[in-house]
């Protein structure tokens, strides 16, 4: 008679619980393998990693509170134009380098590419989010971002919710404006009104500009229309900052106090601009030749003539006021920007006139 094995009940219950124990044991592995890594680097450092960002990351890094935004630990969602959409938004500004563009432009739009807290692409809607620029970023129903009719099918990701330890970064095909800058630049390319309004190198004459317009007359124009004006013939005589410093300094002043000196009131300030623009011609460098008579919109008339190059008068040409000789206002440089019948096609060209760099006419 065979004997039958019986099998002890607490040992039964104890190699259960061990069999379900290396079970449970087994299934936590295999989620934790499964869960995606938490990210070690912080968004500046992210993007930094990545070479297909580098452009959009020195401007960031250049800018010292969004560089604080970058390596901090409040939470940001960037919105990350690649270098080839930073390259394209170059062309469609007509510029070779973003330092000849308005600090307070590429803050701007800088700006309009972050957003406080994380925001993963799943999270984003056409109810938009708030950028640190004051508008709204917003999707369209394709998914893109909506690129404020630039392309109707907008921007797409080229890589969402690359994450960070303070917040997610999105890689975009292009580089993204705000509405409210897109139309200011949209009227002024291929116009005087590039140089002087966007540009940076007369941002000391786009305050004066700013004031002027602040009040205008009733029935006169604005001085930023009549440098956006595509049918105007005009040639402008305006100084760069750097001749707005020279002068500064000659009298011991600084910028803004000699800008505040010629521009005091918004009258003031426009007629100090009339004084700097002639709308009888489009006058290139070459027509600028002795005892040519350029009358400005103030009624001042001056004669070019020239005169022995010095520091002061480096290209050997002065405008002198005919009402006036000791009146005279040195030439720097000519056409830069200036008239050429295809206008805004060409890098540097104004289809409304021509710019030359001089000090302040009298």
């Amino acid at each position: 008679m065979m004997k039958k094995n019986s099998i002890n009940p607490m040992k039964a219950l104890a190699l259960f619980a061990m069999v379900l124990g290396l079970g449970l044991f087994t299934g936590c592995s295999d989620d934790g393998d499964d869960a995606e890594p938490a990210p070690t680097l912080n968004l500046i450092a992210t993007m930094e990693a990545d070479a297909e960002l580098s452009v959009i990351t020195e401007l960031m890094k250049a800018d010292a509170e969004l560089k604080a935004y970058l390596e901090g630990t409040a939470e940001y969602t960037v919105f990350a134009p690649t270098n080839t959409a930073m390259d394209k938004l170059k062309a469609n500004l007509q510029v070779d380098d973003f330092s000849a563009i308005a600090p307070s432009l590429i803050a701007e739009v800088l700006r309009f590419h972050f957003v406080a807290g994380t925001n993963l692409q799943a999270d984003l809607t056409s109810a938009g989010v708030t950028t640190k620029q004051g508008e709204k970023i917003t999707i369209l129903a394709n998914g893109n971002v909506d690129e404020a009719g630039l392309d109707a099918d907008g921007s797409a990701f080229e890589e969402a919710d690359i994450k960070a330890t303070n917040g997610v970064v999105h890689k975009m095909e292009s580089a993204l404006i705000p509405n409210t800058l897109l139309a200011k630049i949209g009227v002024n390319l291929g116009t005087l009104a590039q140089p002087v309004l966007l540009s940076s190198s007369f941002t000391g004459v786009a305050s004066i500009v700013a004031t002027a317009d602040s009040d205008v007359p009733s029935g006169e124009t604005a001085i930023s229309a009549i440098l956006a004006d595509k049918s105007g013939t005009y040639t402008c005589f305006l100084p760069a900052d750097q001749i707005l410093d020279a002068i500064a300094d000659s009298k011991s002043v600084t910028r803004a106090e000699l800008i505040a000196s010629v521009s005091g009131t918004p009258a003031a300030a426009r007629a100090f601009l009339l004084n700097h623009i002639s709308s009888d011609a489009k006058l290139k460098g070459a027509d600028l030749t002795a005892n040519t008579v350029i009358t400005m919109m103030t009624g001042t008339t001056v004669a070019v003539a020239e005169t022995e190059k010095s520091e002061q008068t480096p290209l050997g040409l002065v405008l002198a006021n005919t009402q006036d000789q000791t009146k005279v206002t040195a030439l720097f440089q000519l056409d830069a920007y200036s008239y050429t019948p295809e206008g805004s096609a060409a890098l540097g060209a104004a289809i409304n006139g021509s710019l030359h760099v001089s000090s302040i006419v009298e």
